[in-house]
């Protein structure tokens, strides 16, 4: 996975983080958590795991929604 792409992952996770943001969400570690979420398969991306898909444009959509559903709970 680019670097680059992983840093929008971040980014995505930290933003999440502040809206709802709890004492315990600030010492949450975004990057160690992301770097564990992105190695496991997904059921709802087809048992795939999200650094397999986030290469193309349509993958990184897809893996960026589910980051959003997983971290704010609202699994669609």
């Amino acid at each position: 996975m680019q670097r680059e792409t992983f840093e929008r992952l971040v980014l995505q996770v930290d933003e999440i983080l502040q809206e709802g943001a709890s004492e315990q969400a600030r010492d949450f570690d975004a990057r160690a958590w992301l770097s564990r979420w992105l190695e496991r398969p997904q059921p709802a991306l087809g048992g795939i795991p999200p650094r397999d898909l986030v290469g193309s444009d349509e993958g990184f959509r897809a893996v960026s929604k589910l980051l959003g559903a997983s971290i704010s709970g609202a699994y669609q």
